[in-house]
């Protein structure tokens, strides 16, 4: 609910800035909510279906959701926000986040594996 929160929230609502860096800001903002939000996921579903996540198709199915979320957040901007605006590279930076989150929560879980296997 805080990212539908976070990107949804009237623009008028924030705080006004004149900064070119702002608009990067921006798109390491959507980065991170994604990352966390697809971490999250990935995490609070590890521990119900761990047999998903031997064979890496509960990274791609939460990875899928997650940038549908993104798709629909942006197409909510568009269609019900008055002072918000779709834009492709918000979604480009969701797709980035869970790009990148996913390929964290591999790398963790395949270093995982391998101290198990050692022990």
């Amino acid at each position: 609910m805080f990212i539908v929160y976070v990107l949804l929230i009237r623009q008028s609502s924030l705080p006004k800035f004149e900064f070119d860096w702002l608009i990067a800001a921006d798109k390491i903002a959507h980065s991170v909510l994604f990352f966390v939000l697809i971490l999250l996921l990935l995490a609070a579903f590890l521990f119900q279906t761990p047999q998903w996540f031997q064979t890496g198709k509960g990274v791609f199915l939460f990875g899928f959701i997650s940038v549908f979320f993104g798709l629909i957040t942006e197409l909510l901007q568009l269609w019900i926000t008055t002072d918000r605006s779709a834009e492709w590279a918000d979604f480009l930076a969701d797709v980035s986040g869970v790009l990148v989150g996913g390929a964290f929560f591999e790398m963790a879980m395949k270093m995982k594996r391998v101290k198990l296997k050692k022990m």
